[in-house]
């Protein structure tokens, strides 16, 4: 009993790290950008949408290497908006090639 109590457990357990792991972080379409389950930035209110990468220097790095964080980045109605990419399961080329597209695709609908 003891057992079968401790897989349902482990089952239950590796269903919502699965479920957490594969939940949609950046959604881009015919429509806008939407983050997480946040409100969608429509194509209409985005300006200068573009990848962008900035290099971390601490003062015990100067010279050495300095890593990289890869950002969408992008004007809503004013406002900046910058989310980390680097946690995604494309390459920044993919992600700006698919912003291209869906940019272009808006901009030719005549909404």
């Amino acid at each position: 009993m003891t057992v079968l109590i401790l897989v349902l457990l482990t089952a239950f357990i590796v269903y919502f790290i699965i479920k957490i792991i594969s939940a949609t972080i950046i959604s881009i379409d015919g429509k806008g950008i939407q983050v997480r389950e946040c409100i969608r930035y429509l194509w209409n209110d985005i300006q200068l949408e573009k990848i962008t990468v900035k290099h971390l220097v601490s003062w015990e790095s100067k010279h050495d290497y300095r890593p990289e964080m890869n950002y969408l980045y992008f004007f809503h109605k004013g406002e900046k908006i910058e989310i980390n990419i680097d946690d995604f399961d494309m390459t920044d080329y993919q992600l700006s090639q698919v912003l291209k597209i869906f940019r272009s695709r808006y901009n030719h609908s005549g909404l």
